[in-house]
This record gives structure tokens, sequence and C-alpha cells, in this order.
């Protein structure tokens, strides 16, 4: 059977091998009138929205600003998760609306605010969807992490996680919804797991000094963190528990931001260096792939447009920057080789593969993998 394994494994090189070279042009500057954060592409792809200090922009496809609340302030409000749009694009949630411990709910489809969420004792620092959009994730100084729960139109507290330890900057589902992951000025990245409505602490991952951002992969295989006031960023995998393995490094400035491309084979950062730096994913490790340069000071956002032809960067210069990508896919492509050798190798252990060989064998393995690679789309 090992020798089919091989063949396999041949055959499949070539298509692995056959993704398109990535490529990243300078396309269009958006000029802002300050600071400018939180930049994010909507679930399909019909919105892009940012900040500017603590004032909100939607704009359409065509990047024309449809919507804006401004309190007329300008106060500088680092966090770059501070909004977020529901996955099937009905609301748009973000924090400190008129106070600094609230929670607006737009509707997309009037741009009207229908509910302002209150509970939080201090600043409000990020808000998240779920994948699923039944739940709305809070977190801020307060160094609770609130979990609102949708019901017709309405979001209703369920719960609280409470005892971070620390303020909390950054928040993550995984793409399946099972995990949630919290970061923020302790030292710590906390995952908790959601199963039949609960959420419970899963497990504690120890190794920045301060947590800016953190953002799961498509596939949700692996976990990016970035640290501010630190020049890393860390890769954690996940198996039965998340386990570290890989630490970048290669920044003079604190890692703003950071963002998986949607094809999950590149990692876009921000940082204090005033340029974004691309990793690509080659087996199981990220190495360094590209620099892109154009803006004039820090950049504090970054995120992949859903179906993978631009990448949007906010920046303290006053532009957001949209940068023209090619050999980036709308979906997770077929696992690299490392990938591929490792999930071969986790099926063939299976004990149903005693006495199973030959071509038989072989177009088993085929369907088997095929299968969970349709999973992962």
């Amino acid at each position: 059977m090992k020798i089919y394994c091989y063949l396999l494994l041949l055959l499949l090189t070539p298509l692995l091998a056959s993704a398109g070279e990535f490529s990243a042009e300078e396309w269009n500057t958006l000029k802002t009138n300050g600071i400018t954060l939180d930049v994010k592409f909507s679930p399909k792809g019909t919105y892009l929205a940012y900040r500017v200090y603590d004032a909100y922009y939607i704009c359409d496809k065509k990047f024309r600003v449809i919507w804006k609340y401004d309190k007329g302030k300008k106060n500088l409000v680092i966090t770059s998760r501070l909004s977020d749009f529901s996955p099937d694009e009905k609301y748009f949630a973000f924090g400190r609306y008129r106070g600094l411990r609230d929670i607006a709910v737009l509707r997309l489809s009037d741009k009207r605010i229908i509910q302002t969420l209150k509970g939080h004792s201090d600043l409000v620092n990020s808000v998240l969807f779920s994948p699923d959009g039944k739940y709305l994730a809070s977190a801020g100084n307060d160094r609770m992490i609130r979990i609102w729960e949708l019901s017709g139109e309405r979001f209703f507290k369920s719960r609280v996680l409470k005892n971070q330890g620390s303020p909390v900057y950054s928040l993550s589902f995984s793409p399946d919804g099972n995990y949630l992951a919290s970061g923020g000025s302790g030292q710590d990245i906390r995952i908790f797991q959601l199963s039949e409505g609960r959420f419970s602490e899963f497990q504690t991952l120890k190794g920045h000094a301060y947590i800016e951002s953190i953002t799961f992969s498509p596939d949700g295989h692996y976990l990016a963190s970035g640290g501010f006031h630190e020049n890393i960023k860390k890769i954690w995998r996940l198996s039965d528990r998340f386990l570290e393995i890989q630490t970048l490094k290669g920044y003079s400035g604190s890692v703003e931001n950071i963002s998986f491309s949607p094809d999950g084979e590149y990692l876009a950062s921000g940082s204090g260096n005033k340029f974004i730096k691309v990793w690509r994913l080659s087996g199981e490790r990220f190495v360094e792939w590209k620099i892109l340069k154009g803006h004039s000071d820090t950049v504090g956002s970054v995120c992949f447009s859903p179906d993978g032809k631009y990448l949007a960067s906010g920046s303290w210069d006053r532009t957001i920057k949209l940068w023209k990508l090619k050999g980036v896919s709308s979906q997770p492509l077929i696992p690299d080789i490392g990938t591929l050798k490792r999930q071969v190798i986790s099926v063939l252990r299976d004990p149903m593969w005693e006495g199973i060989g030959g071509i038989a064998g072989l177009l088993s393995l085929v369907v088997i993998l095929l299968t969970r690679w349709g999973k992962r789309r």
C-alpha cells in the first residue's frame, strides 16, 4: 500500500505547485481625515468599513462612503477590532457608541441603529460576530468577555466570561465557531470552547507580553498572534490542543494587526515599520514572502477581501491603500505537500486499512482526502 501512497503524493504535487504566483500592486488610495484603523471588508465583499479616531465609515463596492457615524471628537483608539459585520451582512456592530462602554448595532438594509448594548463597566475594545451569526462577543478594559445572543432582531446578554486577568484587546472565533480566542495587555491568550451553547475555558497560551491582535486561519488549523510593543508574531497550530510552532521576527516596531488571506496561504501584518509584511505558508512553516511599501506612517490595520482580489491597509498617514492581488484564491486550496503527507499518514493509521491495498485502496484514500478538503471549503 505504501508504494501507492507515494504514487498519490507524486501525482498531486504538480497540482499543489500550480497555484498562481502571489503579487500585490498598489491600486488605489482613499484619503481620510485622520488616523485610520479597523479597516475591514464585509464577509460577502459588499462593503468596506473603517474607523477614523472614533468615527465609523462604511463604503460600497466602489469605495464610496454610504454611511458614517461621527461624534465629532478625535479620541485616539488604537485597538483594531472595535467593529464587525455579521456573516449574513445584516448587521454592523461597533463599540464606544454614545458612551465608551456602549455597543451599537446597525441594520445595514436601512442604515438604522436598532439597538444599543450596555453591560461593560469600562472601555469596550473588541467586538466580534460568531461565524454562524448567532452570537456577538465583546470585550474591554473591565477584563470581561460578554456574549450576546441573537433572537429575532434583538441581542440579549446570555453569559459573561469573567476574570480575564487583564484588559482584553482582541477576539477571534475559529471558522467552525467551536473556539473563541482572547488576548490583551496580559501575557496570556485564553481559548474558550463552545459546546452545546456553553463556553468553557479550554486552554491558556503563553508567549507574549502584550497581545494586540489574534486571528484564526480560514481552515481553523492555525492561530496567529501579534504583540504590541513587541517585534514578533507567533503561530499556534490546533491538534488536540494549541501548540506554538513558530515565532515570526523581522520587525523593528510593534505588530499592529494581522490578517489571513481567504485561502489561508498568506498572512499579512501591519506594523510600526510603515510597511506590510506578507508571509506564505510552506509545509508547516510560514516564510517571509513580500514586503509592501507605500504608507508613510504606522500601518495599523490590514484585511484581505473575501474574494482574494484585494488587500486593504489603514494607516496613521490618513490613508487607506488598496492593493490589487494575484495568486490568492477565495477558498482554501488543496493542502500543501506537508499537510497532505500528514493527512495521508493519519488516514492510513486507521485499522480499516488492514488488508486493503492495490488500486482499490488508493482510490478509497483519494475519496477520503477529497472529502476532508471539501469540508475545509
